[in-house]
């Protein structure tokens, strides 16, 4: 019997946890989660992929996303898959990737207008070359103030402004 679990988020009204946040010491887990919990019906991953980024890290540390995906429909927090992923995933790997994944930037000339199409608020920003802080910058552009807290002021999720539909 589940008594509690993760309740669907739309990613076309408030971003995932940003790039750099981290759960157990692990970068982008949290941000993978809310794309997980996107794909929940009642949800909307909007333009989020767990094909990029996300699902690199997964098979870095050894999860397999459909199992992964179970648990977090599953859990009741973030605390709980910490727990999981201790005692499933190879925990020995999170080093790895957060250095990987901290090391990704953009490679010449033909990589960065692919990034900006991906990214458009990226060729705002040009000294920026890490992709995780490209990542962060597209949130922040789309979303306002909603990055970091998942609501404005008003505690209102918004549209955002580049992903009106």
């Amino acid at each position: 019997m589940i008594l509690a679990s993760m309740t669907p988020l739309d990613l076309r009204r408030q971003p995932p946890r940003r790039p750099h946040d981290t759960l157990d010491g692990l970068v982008f887990m949290p941000r993978t989660i809310d794309t997980i919990r996107a794909g929940f019906p009642g949800g909307n991953r909007g333009q989020y992929l767990m094909d990029g980024f996300s699902g690199m890290m997964l098979t870095m540390i050894g999860v397999d996303i459909t199992r992964f995906t179970e648990v977090v429909r599953r859990a009741a927090s973030d605390a709980e898959i910490a727990q999981w992923l201790r005692e499933k995933a190879d925990t020995t790997a999170y080093r790895r990737w957060n250095e990987w994944i901290a090391e990704q930037t953009i490679e010449d000339e033909a990589h960065r207008a692919r990034v900006h199409a991906r990214f458009p608020a990226a060729a705002k920003h040009p000294h920026l070359q890490r992709l995780i802080d490209i990542i962060d910058v597209e949130d922040k552009q789309a979303f306002g103030e909603l990055v970091g807290d998942h609501k404005g002021e008003s505690g209102v999720a918004r549209t955002p402004k580049t992903w009106l539909t």
